[in-house]
């Protein structure tokens, strides 16, 4: 509505305007008519569509200053033919203008775009980059792991640990490295092998974040390989190692014995054996219960093995069979070991749950050389020496 308004005030005030100025008769009423139009134009249009439709009027004037007579309706006809050129002149230019700026909105939109898209473009670069070095170092510190999974000894592991550590995290002092390691044998001892358990306290030196980040993962690699250890060693100590008393398991007890053999061979030295069973234990667990029996069994192997040197191999043999192997000793000596045995024994009671137990064993020793020279045939005569010692009247040592 309002361009309807203002194309009406374009044509009224050109023609007014003009037939002011060329008409003989009456100018003063066409000027004010003019003057009315110009102002409600402004007010409509604005100045400038205003000074456009004014210099077309201006123009169709002069053009009809210079003519001597006009019909009404020729001079009507310029009148608005001027300023509707100098309007439409004004809407083409605006047209252009308005154009001009939104391409020119357009162009600096589209460098702000080129501008984002190369920073964002920057920052991917930078991003990959980081992302590349972390996972390069990523996979560098999970292949430590390769190190602690390539051996099962604790010791081994103990020393590539140290290594990784001084590698890894300079900061940390020969002193703090050495106090970790401990803190690593401990969890392994205590089998508390947890990557927060050896994560946890974490050490001053570790540094800055990233330190910490790859504390936890070194921790993470050093888990995995002392499990590996820790199971082993189970493993390793359920076949050599009986589970009720705790001492050496027959199978290996024999390995190991073939080894004292061969060596007291070699260096023409003595090893006496000793092969020790409970008397009447199966009256024990008819009489008690076989937890009881268990019970006996374990006091038993206790005070054998205190009776002897750290040096002696003492086994569970059998049921209530146990086996001492006593390295560079001579048969007197032997002998007093036996009676040490026996006697300790038969005057320490066992106590097992609410029961009081009196047990009494018989021992059979032989020596090597002397009895045998081979494993069985030594461990032949300690044996058909103590079954001598239970025709005997039992609580006996009797020697082959």
């Amino acid at each position: 509505m309002r361009l309807l308004v203002g194309g009406f005030l374009f044509l009224f005030w050109g023609a007014a305007l003009v037939l002011a100025f060329a008409a003989p008769e009456p100018k003063t009423a066409w000027l004010a008519f003019s003057a009315l139009g110009g102002l409600a134009l402004v007010w409509v249009t604005g100045p400038v569509p205003a000074a456009a439709c004014l210099a077309g009027s201006l123009i169709g004037a002069a053009v009809l200053v210079g003519i001597d007579r006009i019909p009404l309706m020729g001079g009507l006809g310029i009148g608005t033919a001027f300023p509707a050129a100098g309007l439409l002149v004004w809407v083409r230019w605006n047209d252009f203008r308005l154009h001009l700026n939104d391409a020119q909105r357009r162009v600096s939109h589209f460098r702000n775009m080129r501008g984002t898209l190369r920073t964002r473009e920057q920052e991917l670069r930078s991003s990959i980059l980081v992302e590349e070095e972390s996972i390069q170092e990523i996979g560098r510190l999970f292949g430590i792991s390769k190190r602690f999974l390539a051996t099962l000894n604790l010791d081994e592991s103990m020393e590539i640990a140290e290594e990784v550590l001084a590698k890894e995290f300079p900061r940390l002092d020969a002193l703090e490295r050495h106090r970790q390691i401990q803190r690593f044998r401990e969890a392994v001892e205590s089998d508390q092998l947890s990557v927060k358990a050896l994560a946890d306290p974490m050490p001053a030196g570790i540094g800055e974040a990233h330190g910490r980040d790859r504390w936890w993962i070194v921790c993470g690699q050093l888990a995995l390989g002392l499990q590996r250890v820790s199971r082993y060693r189970q493993v390793q100590e359920s076949a050599t190692q009986d589970g009720l008393t705790g001492l050496m398991t027959r199978r290996y007890f024999r390995q190991r014995l073939a080894e004292e053999v061969g060596r007291a061979l070699r260096r023409k030295t003595q090893l006496a054996f000793l092969m020790i069973d409970l008397d009447h234990f199966k009256q024990v667990n008819d009489t008690f219960g076989h937890l009881v029996g268990d019970v006996v069994l374990r006091d038993a192997a206790r005070m054998i093995q205190e009776s002897v040197r750290e040096i002696d191999l003492v086994a569970r043999y059998g049921g209530e069979e146990f086996a001492v192997a006593l390295p560079e000793i001579d048969h007197a000596f032997a002998v007093r070991v036996a009676n040490r045995i026996r006697e300790t024994i038969e005057k320490n009671p066992i106590r097992a749950y609410d029961e009081k137990v009196v047990v009494t064993v018989s021992v059979g020793v032989a020596l090597c050389p002397g009895s045998a020279e081979t494993r069985d045939d030594l461990i032949e005569a300690a044996d058909q020496a103590m079954y001598q010692a239970k025709s005997r009247g039992r609580n006996q040592t009797v020697s082959a």
